[in-house]
């Protein structure tokens, strides 16, 4: 088990939202910010609560991701103790909104007036975003009038060793084009 100083956010979700999660942390990892996710932390043969208590105790932040499926029942408990915890540390409790959240997901009423980061909108830059409210330094914002920012929009589709479609997600991504 990693020292838990050693991580700069929490990443609480959904275990059926996992899959959009972890993409998020490796994408967080590679902007050299230390994730916590069960699956990556949690070593075999040990209490995983104890481990949990630690974290929540410890971590710089928590992002709470909100998908399709709502809140899971060990989510809707960390986020009382986070907000709890948190108060006291004056840490960021930081809602997700994923992109297959719904149009208005229900928030418990403490979380609902966080400002929150929004996956299922290209802008403002949901990724910057996420790392603003983690690390609290505000993203540096093009203002070059030779650019400008386009929105490429497409389909990842995961099948199965059959090659029956199991899963559909519609993406983004931007891109900076000179304009001419």
């Amino acid at each position: 088990m990693t020292s838990p100083s050693q991580f700069d956010v929490f990443l609480c979700h959904n275990s059926k939202d996992k899959l959009e999660v972890k993409q998020i942390g490796e994408q967080l990892t590679k902007q050299s910010i230390k994730p916590w996710l069960d699956e990556w932390e949690f070593r075999p043969g040990f209490p995983w609560q104890r481990t949990l208590e630690t974290q929540i105790e410890n971590i710089k932040a928590a992002a709470v991701f909100i998908g399709s499926s709502g809140l899971g029942p060990w989510q809707e408990l960390e986020i009382e103790a986070f907000l709890r915890e948190f108060v006291k540390r004056e840490c960021p409790v930081i809602p997700v909104l994923l992109s297959t959240a719904p149009d208005k997901p229900k928030l418990p009423v403490f979380l609902s007036g966080h400002m929150w980061v929004d996956f299922r909108q290209p802008q403002p830059e949901p990724m910057t975003q996420l790392i603003w409210g983690i690390t609290g330094q505000k993203p540096q914002i093009s203002t070059n009038p030779e650019k400008s920012t386009k929105t490429f929009r497409f389909e990842v589709v995961t099948v199965n060793q059959t090659g029956a479609i199991i899963k559909r997600e519609n993406r983004s991504a931007e891109y900076f084009t000179e304009k001419p």
